[in-house]
């Protein structure tokens, strides 16, 4: 019996496939793969891996390329190698510092029970943070620069 963190198939690097994966469990590619991924488990992505199409799974794990759009619902987290050159949706990110987004994020998370859905606001009220200096507040307490170092 696989244990929870096993994963469960592995396409390996040189092999190329196109079409529709679905899977359940946790799966790892380190290869090129074309067309539509779906799933209620774990998808991760080696650095040797090309994904060209959609990916939708509760989880993603990538060190490697992806073009197309990504929905993560549960996690994404995009190692130092990773590539993502489209969208992602994920009501959590984690963005290793090297990796390379290029698209739009957007992170919802569903409210939980009886928790308030509590719109974001339109415009900044400095009474709603006092934590945070305002512009004028902020300028004034800085230090006066004083121009390049003399020696």
């Amino acid at each position: 019996m696989a244990g929870k963190d096993m994963i469960n198939a592995f396409l390996g690097a040189g092999a190329v496939f196109e079409g529709q994966l679905q899977f359940k469990g946790m799966v790892r590619i380190d290869c090129s793969f074309t067309g539509v991924i779906h799933s209620e488990g774990t998808l991760i992505l080696g650095e040797k891996a090309r994904v060209e199409g959609e990916i939708v799974v509760e989880q993603l794990v990538s060190n490697g390329t992806i073009v197309g759009n990504v929905t993560a619902r549960s996690k994404a987290t995009l190692q130092k190698q990773s590539k993502l050159v489209g969208n992602l949706t994920a009501p959590y990110l984690d963005v290793e510092e090297g990796a390379l987004l290029e698209g739009q994020v957007t992170m919802k998370r569903e409210a939980a029970g009886n928790a308030a859905n509590v719109p974001a606001p339109t415009s900044y009220d400095a009474e709603a943070f006092p934590d945070i200096p305002t512009q004028e507040e902020d300028t004034a307490s800085a230090p006066k620069k004083k121009g390049w170092f003399k020696r």
